[in-house]
């Protein structure tokens, strides 16, 4: 009977290295492979900003004074399109906006605006502090039209900080001597505390009724309170309504508010007693004209 003949030892040995290298090849690919899902291996793609911010300084290269009107226009319109753009982009563009904000001369206050826009709203974490550092410093490195936008930046992309920075502010008109207009100051404080789900109505009154305060940021104020209903917003308007030496457009900017913001009945009550003690004829004729329209 045939028998089957003994294969070759070295044969055997070969086979085997061959598989137990195979093996450990399939291994080796299986680690990569499981090392790439859960991207400790793997490296994050690197974006390319560069024309990114190229699309921007190109959006805001100076047009002439002597353009016409459509070519303004049509500049115009591109850089609000590139701004509204560029203001989603990844927090790298972030970065790079406020380093080029930091090369960009000063006099192109346009561009520099543009890059501390774009920078704010892709990373906002980063320029936290350099935005309140803007807002705070009075001197050649930025412009009030810099500063008053970045009040306007920081209220947006930072409202908390935003918020305790500016109230103590907001509060003492004198001190914000060196800082964009209380109006604007104001009006980020109010922007930045609705975001942050906070606003203080009893500062917003006191701005409201305070002589010392510009008669733009108490207009600002009341034109704000006429969106409450509470008793702090219903005893201001009153007060600014029954000085009779206030200022004629702040009485009428607050018997507005009381109709916006006060139930009804309340409102026309309040004219109505404002009325019966007014001595300015013409504001008379104004409170006349406002119960008629809006007291049945």
């Amino acid at each position: 009977m045939p028998t089957l003949a003994a294969a070759p030892v070295r044969s055997i040995d070969r086979s085997h290295r061959r598989f137990s290298h195979g093996l450990r090849a399939l291994a080796h690919t299986a680690l990569l492979l499981l090392a790439g899902c859960d991207g400790r291996a793997s490296e994050k793609p690197v974006v390319d900003v560069a024309p990114m911010l190229r699309d921007l300084e190109e959006a805001f290269v100076p047009v002439s004074d002597s353009s016409t009107s459509d070519v303004k226009d049509r500049a115009l319109t591109l850089r609000r399109n590139t701004l509204e753009r560029l203001r989603a982009g990844p927090p790298e563009l972030g970065r790079a906006a406020w380093e080029r904000f930091q090369e960009v001369a000063k006099t192109d206050e346009d561009l520099r605006i543009a890059l501390l826009d774009v920078a704010s709203h892709c990373d906002p974490a980063t320029l936290e502090e350099p935005l309140a550092h803007i807002v705070t410093t009075y001197g050649p490195d930025f412009s009030l039209h810099v500063r008053t936008n970045a009040v306007r930046l920081f209220a947006d992309v930072a409202p908390q900080k935003a918020y305790e920075l500016l109230t103590a502010l907001v509060r003492e008109p004198h001190r914000a001597s060196t800082y964009p207009p209380q109006e604007t100051l104001l009006d980020c404080w109010i922007v930045a505390g609705r975001k942050a789900g906070t606003l203080d109505e009893r500062l917003l009154a006191d701005v409201a009724i305070g002589i010392s305060q510009p008669a733009d940021a108490r207009y600002r104020a009341i034109e704000e309170l006429g969106h409450s209903t509470s008793p702090i917003a219903r005893d201001a308007l009153e007060l600014i309504l029954t000085e009779s030496g206030s200022d004629g457009y702040l009485r009428r900017k607050a018997a507005q508010a009381a109709v916006d913001g006060m139930p009804q009945a309340d409102a026309c009550a309040l004219l109505e007693r404002v009325a019966d003690h007014e001595v300015d004829r013409m504001f008379l004729l104004f409170l006349a004209d406002m119960i008629q329209k809006n007291c049945p």
